[in-house]
């Protein structure tokens, strides 16, 4: 036996029973040890991690896929905790609110020329940042509070868009330690962001008023279940009908914004929040071995 399998037997000597040893699988070249775990989970990996980091590796703790007991899969790589960058965070967030309070102010009735007048967009630049903000913290939060390293969220700036902002990220330089942690980042962000969106589409809602459809020359927003839903309730019937629709303040497109965005994220796809949902809960028959 290599004196480095010797390391690796040694690091997990008081965490798990290795019953197998094997050498370069993938993905790398990672050494894979299986059998039964002495400590939880949890307790085991940061004990791991410690142990690992010098040998210039990342434990992966999982099920074993082919039996019983859990394997430990050694992965030739380490990762650095990202380097807080706070002055290209508030820069970014300063340019969206900008970008949002602009977006807004050509949201007033009447106008016929750009207005730059920015105070008049302050209530969908208000209400969209806030779903944005409690969105991107949802994630943020909960990541620091499972352990799990992240930037700041950076927003991105839109002014000639319909919302002001291409939304924000948060970016991850160490992976989330198992996917019990992958599941409530993931899911934290939209929950958070449906808390503050509901209660403003019920305020815009309020201050917002039924008239006729013109006869040319408007857009209307889509109808998806929620807000459907919302109209009825605050109406006590289901718009557009009759020629008519609820003619939405700059607080109420906002939280459809929101509920818009919400959705899409849910898709699941990709680096998307729906994407990393699936994955963790193991959607479409495939089973992803629990940490």
């Amino acid at each position: 036996m290599s004196q480095n399998l010797e390391d690796f037997l040694t690091a997990t000597a008081d965490v798990m029973t290795v019953d197998d040893v094997t050498e370069g699988v993938p993905p790398g070249n990672s050494v894979r040890l299986r059998g039964h775990l002495l400590v939880p989970p949890d307790d085991a990996w940061r004990r791991l991690a410690d142990r690992l980091r010098p040998l210039g590796r990342t434990p992966l703790l999982r099920r074993n896929p082919e039996g019983a007991g859990e394997e430990v899969l050694a992965l030739p790589i380490t990762f650095s905790p990202t380097r807080p960058r706070l002055a290209l965070a508030v820069g970014l967030f300063v340019l969206t609110v900008l970008s949002c309070l602009f977006v807004g102010a050509q949201m007033v009735e009447g106008l016929t020329a750009v207005n730059y007048n920015l105070l008049d967009g302050l209530p969908f630049a208000t209400s969209i940042l806030a779903i944005l903000t409690a969105h991107e913290f949802g994630h943020y939060l909960t990541a620091r509070h499972v352990g799990s390293p992240t930037s700041l969220p950076y927003f991105i700036p839109m002014p000639f868009g319909p919302f002001g902002t291409l939304g924000a990220f948060i970016t991850m330089s160490v992976p989330p330690r198992n996917r019990r942690h992958l599941l409530a980042i993931g899911a934290a962000g939209p929950l958070a962001g449906l808390v503050v969106a509901l209660p403003l589409m019920w305020l815009g809602l309020q201050l917002s008023h039924i008239q006729p459809l013109p006869l040319h020359g408007y857009q209307m927003e889509g109808n998806s279940l929620l807000y459907a839903a919302f109209k009825f309730l605050m109406f006590g019937r289901f718009l557009p009908s009759g020629g008519q629709d609820v003619f939405i303040n700059q607080v109420a497109f906002a939280a459809w914004a929101g509920l818009l965005v919400t959705a899409l994220n849910l898709i699941p796809a990709g680096q998307l929040d729906g994407g990393h949902i699936v994955y963790a809960t193991r959607c479409w028959g495939r089973r992803v071995p629990a940490s």
